[in-house]
């Protein structure tokens, strides 16, 4: 009976060293390996995660204690805006720990000081009208925004407060769907010609596709309408280390990871 236990335990033994080596074999062959508790693939390269709908329902039911104030013109028409973006961080800090329902947005010069300071970095440069974790949460849910905005914006041809309100149903604040519809129509404005004949010719956002390499009406926007948006949104998606439906460098994406809901 001895040895019938033996035996028993040198096969389940067997058994785990097996389900232990498919586990290695299939994490390197696809990707997942950990490398301080951060997803990397099979060459290396960090990957972002993927968030669900907890996560993001718990972010957008969040109130923000210092909002800022109302946008009160269209800074496309501002022909002396400054884009340049300094490299701090937009971080969220709770006022009330261990409760976290409120929350303040607060700047920072480095991630080492927003952590020094008990906060908690949600994207690189300084924060801006989407910054709100409201907003964080449309971008974990949306990988694929270029086409929902893209409808939104075409209503703008009969009102622009319906294009608004397009923007508001996709689940962004009001004061991030502004500057939304705002490039958008910057976007239209400068880049028509070649966003009409991709919409028309459904040109993928890459090209090729499984490239990094963006397609003429994608590059438009990013080139006429981008620095702007990104100063005065704050929040991009790149910036919040989240994919997109965009194909982007690994380097451009940063490396940050929301937990801290």
């Amino acid at each position: 009976q001895f040895l019938y236990f033996i035996g028993c335990w040198v096969d389940q033994m067997r058994f785990a060293i097996l389900a232990v080596s498919a586990t290695l074999v299939a994490t390197i062959a696809f990707g997942g390996l950990i490398d301080d508790g951060v997803a990397v693939d099979e060459f290396g390269t960090w990957v972002p995660p993927t968030y669900n709908h907890t996560v993001a329902w718990a972010f957008g039911n969040k109130t923000l204690l210092n909002p800022l104030a109302p946008m009160t013109s269209n800074p496309y028409d501002d022909a002396q805006f400054n884009t340049t973006w300094v490299d701090h961080v937009c971080a969220v800090h709770y006022p009330y720990e261990p409760d976290r329902s409120n929350y303040t947005l607060i700047t920072y010069p480095s991630r080492d000081a927003a952590e020094a300071a008990g906060s908690f970095v949600t994207h690189l440069h300084p924060c801006g009208y989407c910054s709100t974790t409201k907003d964080l949460s449309v971008y974990m849910l949306q990988s694929d925004l270029t086409n929902p905005v893209r409808d939104c914006a075409l209503r703008s041809f009969v009102s622009d407060e319906w294009a608004l309100q397009c923007m508001m149903d996709v689940g962004f604040t009001r004061e991030c769907s502004q500057i939304w519809l705002y490039d958008a129509l910057n976007t239209r404005k400068d880049c028509l010609d070649v966003c009409l004949k991709a919409w028309i010719e459904h040109t993928p956002n890459n090209i090729p596709p499984n490239s990094t390499h963006m397609s003429p009406c994608i590059a438009c926007d990013e080139y006429k309408s981008g620095p702007i948006f990104k100063v005065v949104a704050g929040r991009t998606r790149r910036d919040s280390g989240l994919k997109s439906n965009i194909n982007r460098p690994p380097n451009e994406i940063y490396h940050v990871t929301h937990y801290y809901y």
